[in-house]
């Protein structure tokens, strides 16, 4: 007799645990997880901004020897407006001159370099012309070049016309030193912001290109004009390496500059180091006050064209 053998019937296989996604798909991440991760990188940007603002704020109410027996984040003797008299009385008071020389080179050269981008931006975007791509392309190229690269020959230059260790040896690379971004976002600005048709409506009625610019289309791009305002400000009132080449009076620093000078002679005068702290403290106050009186016009400057 032959036997037969008969296979074990397979078992079905268990389903997995947990509910299945469909079609294969990832199950998505849980919204408040997606918050917490969010919110953790804020915190950590948060903290790495105003840690060091912080540990200025407590240097600047120190005497020199409490900045050495102290922590960064502990109270000394509180000196604080013994070292803000100080500070301005120092040098018959060149911390105001070195303040006035700043907002001349920010200000001055900031609103020069907006208009000018404005302008720019506007002819890219309203006319047409010759090998108008490739000098966008060129613009675009030159965004990617640092201010650090150009200072050297902007000396070099400056030195030939005899334009160092003046007022307009700071002024002028003050006024193009954020130009080629200045371009491209004036472009984008001024599609945005200056309907076609108005042009075209004012150029059959008689106006000239320049007229058209004043009066139609840079009412209408005030806020990105406080926008490049804003920025090129900040760049240029923090600018280190420029007026380093360029200027060697005193007179003529910005307060970034005369503050390093400082810093340069405290080693041989410690009780430099509280003015310092006061000096820095005093530089970021015109930045904050600029983006806080301003920021309804930069952050809808900045948000052009994001929704269409």
């Amino acid at each position: 007799m032959s036997a037969t053998v008969t296979a074990p019937a397979t078992a079905p296989a268990s389903p997995p645990a947990g509910p299945v996604p469909p079609h294969g798909r990832p199950r998505p991440v849980p919204l408040a997880l997606n918050r917490l991760v969010v919110n953790g990188i804020l915190a950590l940007g948060i903290v790495y901004t105003f840690l060091p603002v912080t540990w200025l704020l407590f240097a600047a109410t120190k005497d020199r020897q409490d900045m050495v027996r102290t922590g960064g984040f502990e109270f000394g003797t509180f000196r604080l407006w013994e070292n803000i008299e100080h500070t301005f009385a120092y040098g018959d008071g060149i911390i105001v001159r070195w303040m006035l020389n700043s907002l001349v080179y920010a200000l001055g050269g900031g609103m020069i370099c907006a208009f000018v981008c404005l302008l720019g931006g506007y002819a890219f975007d309203k006319f047409t012309f010759p090998a108008k791509g490739k000098l966008f392309g060129v613009v675009l190229m030159a965004t990617m070049v640092p201010m650090t690269v150009l200072a050297m020959p902007i000396y070099l230059l400056g030195s030939e016309i005899g334009a160092t260790n003046t007022y307009w040896g700071m002024l002028l690379p003050s006024m193009f030193g954020f130009l080629p971004f200045g371009l491209y976002m004036s472009r984008v600005f001024s599609s945005s912001h200056v309907p076609d048709e108005i042009v075209e409506a004012a150029r059959m009625d008689g106006a000239g290109e320049f007229a058209i610019f004043l009066r139609i289309a840079l009412p209408t791009m005030r806020s990105p004009f406080m926008t490049l305002l804003l920025l090129s400000f900040n760049g240029i009132w923090n600018d280190f390496y420029t007026p380093l080449l360029m200027l060697s009076d005193h007179e003529l620093y910005p307060l970034s500059l005369g503050i390093y000078g400082w810093f340069m002679e405290a080693a041989a005068h410690p009780e430099l180091y509280p003015m310092i702290m006061v000096g820095s403290v005093v530089s970021l106050i015109p930045v904050v006050a600029l983006f806080l009186s301003l920021q309804r016009y930069w952050k809808s400057g900045l948000t052009t064209g994001a929704v269409k």
